[in-house]
């Protein structure tokens, strides 16, 4: 009986087993879900890829001096420092003249190959394009390449002058003209109009950046043009900046700061009654009884006979009339030279020659 019942209870206890095997579902493995799930208006995570590390610039002893000095003549333009320019591309190029292709109409350019380079620059994401020779003393700016200052760049002069022991000190700016003592206080005198005078706006346009020492003082000039200055135009330059600081910091802006000759012709059968002035910027002014004041500039061939002469000669003193009784001319001529030699006659005969010719030239339409 015992046997009958374990036997009994062991078939439904094999029975029960397999039943509930049976009803166990069959299971497959999924991905799970994820815990959070971007809404319309949010982004999912993502793993930022790795940055590339920017490339670096060969070392500089890799570039030609040009290329430095088209560095820094930008730099100085932008009034920032010349290890923030970018040296993005040197170029070796054959010129067709001196003047690098880039020769005013004015221009007088030797007509010969000139060995050089083409060198792109960066700053803050503006490219500028210079020329220059082997070098780099001689260097402009291409103008099919538009000089624009960076939003976030001011210039922080657009020229200065100072003397030699840099016991004064000018700075052209936008606004007006700070003059003072080298790092010393400076003081800030307006424009009378609000706008830069025309000589200097013309200089800037026109004539690329440069710094240079001359008998008027040492000027940095920070052009935007693509015209190299010639010697005798960054000296009239520096002198335009020294007459501005002295009428400036004599508080006389009317007295005739810089004047370099005076030229006066009185009488004759035409009448003649002309006064001429020149300055030592390169200003002419013609005053007559007769006509309107006409002012002009001199060339820089007329500025290199100006500065010859003033810088060779002693003070000039020159006085003549006409011997005839009836409308006899008197003529007069000044040059305060800063020279040591005595004016010959052939020198006295060239200078009174060309007052006549710029008087001429002042009255040619």
């Amino acid at each position: 009986m015992k046997r009958t019942c374990l036997s009994s209870l062991l078939f439904l206890w094999v029975i029960w087993l397999g039943t509930a095997c049976a009803a166990t579902p069959n299971i497959t493995q999924q991905a799970a879900e994820p815990a959070f799930l971007p809404s319309e208006n949010q982004s999912a995570l993502v793993t930022p890829a790795p940055t590339q590390e920017p490339t670096a610039q060969p070392p500089l002893e890799e570039f030609p001096t040009a290329a430095l000095l088209a560095r820094q003549a930008l730099a100085e333009t932008l009034g920032t420092q010349p290890e923030k320019v970018e040296i993005r591309a040197v170029e070796s190029v054959e010129w067709p003249d001196s003047c690098l292709g880039l020769g005013g109409p004015a221009e007088a350019c030797l007509q010969a190959v000139l060995p050089g380079y083409r060198i792109t620059l960066s700053f803050e994401g503006l490219d500028y394009v210079y020329r220059t020779d082997e070098t780099g003393t001689n260097l402009r700016r291409e103008t099919d390449t538009p000089f624009n200052l960076p939003s976030s760049v001011e210039p922080r002069f657009l020229a200065s002058w100072q003397n030699a022991e840099c016991t004064e000190q000018a700075l052209l700016l936008p606004e007006g003209l700070s003059f003072g003592v080298c790092g010393g206080s400076q003081t800030l005198l307006t424009w009378e109009d609000g706008t830069l005078p025309a000589p200097m706006a013309d200089w800037l346009t026109r004539l690329g950046p440069f710094q240079a020492e001359t008998p008027a003082g040492i000027v940095r000039f920070s052009g935007a043009g693509n015209e190299s200055a010639a010697p005798a135009e960054q000296r009239a330059i520096a002198e335009w900046l020294k007459m501005r600081f002295l009428a400036a910091q004599s508080g006389r802006p009317q007295a005739d700061w810089g004047l370099a000759l005076t030229y006066t012709r009185q009488g004759g059968f035409a009448g003649f009654c002309d006064t001429l002035k020149v300055y030592l910027d390169g200003s002419v002014l013609l005053s007559s009884c007769k006509d309107v004041d006409v002012d002009f500039r001199l060339t820089p061939a007329q500025l290199e006979a100006l500065y010859r002469w003033y810088d060779e000669f002693s003070k000039i003193e020159y006085v003549y009339t006409d011997p005839a009784v009836a409308d006899a001319m008197s003529i007069t001529l000044t040059v305060p030279a800063q020279g040591g030699q005595e004016v010959t006659q052939a020198t006295l005969d060239e200078i009174l020659t060309f007052c006549s010719m710029l008087i001429q030239q002042a009255r040619t339409p």
